[in-house]
């Protein structure tokens, strides 16, 4: 479930089977993206690995933080658990 200060992410691109970028969560922020790469683990599963690019000013440490933090549980918990409706 998103906040009150985010917007559901627009995929801006995608790659099967290896990679999607999602658009940013934060309205103040437009030009962050999250890119999810995507690799087959052994036997079986897939191994996924996000991260956040911020192109334009760095956003303060407590800030990057609460970035972090939401996208942990949203791509960890939420999406894993299938209760993010985007």
């Amino acid at each position: 479930m998103l906040v009150s200060d985010e917007v559901a992410p627009r995929i801006l691109e995608a790659s099967r089977p290896d990679l999607v970028v999602w658009s940013s969560l934060w309205p103040d922020r437009p030009g962050d993206q999250i890119r999810f790469d995507l690799v087959p683990a052994n036997y079986s599963g897939t191994m996924l690995t996000w991260t956040l690019t911020t192109p334009g000013a760095e956003p303060d440490a407590e800030s990057l933080r609460n970035m972090r933090f939401r996208l942990n549980f949203i791509i960890n918990s939420e999406l894993r658990n299938q209760h993010f409706d985007l």
